[in-house]
């Protein structure tokens, strides 16, 4: 699996691609992988203001690929916030737009909370573990 660390005081991963913090604090870890089923992202840390941009510039270019279903594992996210949400919504939309599927593993604790209190658990593509 490849891993995009946000490292302290860097501003870009090790490995390429996903931008980092800088705040000294690591956030957001995103792992992939590729394989028949398309592709699998793994989120771990938090999704807010500060690295749901990074999230979206990473989504936007897994999306351009050829494989037509990307499953976004958000297990691991400690915190989700509006902006976490966002990414989320705007991603599927665009997806859904260029016959791509990405499909959500909800996860535990205050993201699947956040996803039933907005409904959002009624309108996106889920998948268990």
């Amino acid at each position: 699996m490849r891993q995009h660390r946000l490292d302290p005081g860097t501003t870009r991963a090790a490995t390429g691609g996903a931008r980092v913090a800088t705040d000294g604090i690591q956030r957001l870890m995103i792992g992939s992988v590729i394989d028949d089923h398309g592709t699998r992202l793994t989120l771990s840390g938090e999704l807010d203001l500060q690295t749901a941009p990074e999230l979206d510039l990473y989504l936007e270019s897994i999306l351009r690929a050829p494989s037509t279903r990307t499953l976004l594992d958000l297990t691991h996210i400690e915190f989700m916030d509006s902006a976490g949400l966002g990414v989320i919504i705007r991603q599927h939309q665009q997806a859904q737009l260029s016959g791509h599927r990405l499909v959500l593993r909800p996860g535990h604790g205050q993201v699947r909370r956040l996803l039933e209190l907005t409904g959002l658990n009624e309108e996106l593509t889920f998948e268990d573990s």
